[in-house]
């Protein structure tokens, strides 16, 4: 996969931003079930992403940077 690093770094750095959230919603108020379970349905999907790029197959480019 051409661009591994790059889908690795933003789906991390969509992680973090899930953490500030959860973070977040445990100062506010509201339906705070609904919205952990939201927060962690993401990162069930974030973590799948990350799984499927990890399984794909590595370009002669990733191998050889130039």
């Amino acid at each position: 996969m051409y661009f591994r690093d790059h889908i690795q770094n933003k789906l991390e750095a969509g992680q973090a931003s899930l953490k500030k959230l959860k973070f977040w919603v445990n100062r506010g108020q509201g339906d705070i079930q609904e919205m952990y379970k939201a927060i962690e349905e993401c990162h069930d999907i974030l973590e799948d992403l990350k799984s499927v790029v990890d399984r794909e197959p590595r370009t002669p480019n990733e191998y050889n940077k130039v």
